[in-house]
């Protein structure tokens, strides 16, 4: 097992657990066909982001096979 980055993790639940509370005071007020809707979208616009940037890594960055002696 590696080390926590305490510092890292501090910024990132600074960000995320504001989310969480508008995200579940969001969930009982719409609809739920806007809320899948909404969550769909994200997932769709995410996975294509991930298939671009995978694109473009595999254009300029060759893949390593594995470490090398040096």
């Amino acid at each position: 097992m590696g080390a926590i980055d305490w510092h890292l993790m501090g910024v990132l639940l600074l960000g995320s657990l504001p989310g969480i509370v508008i995200g579940s005071y969001c969930a009982h007020r719409v609809p739920e066909t806007a809320l899948r809707l909404v969550l769909a979208t994200t997932l769709v616009v995410v996975a294509g982001n991930l298939r671009r940037m995978n694109s473009i890594g595999r254009r300029f960055l060759p893949l390593s096979s594995g470490p090398t002696a040096h």
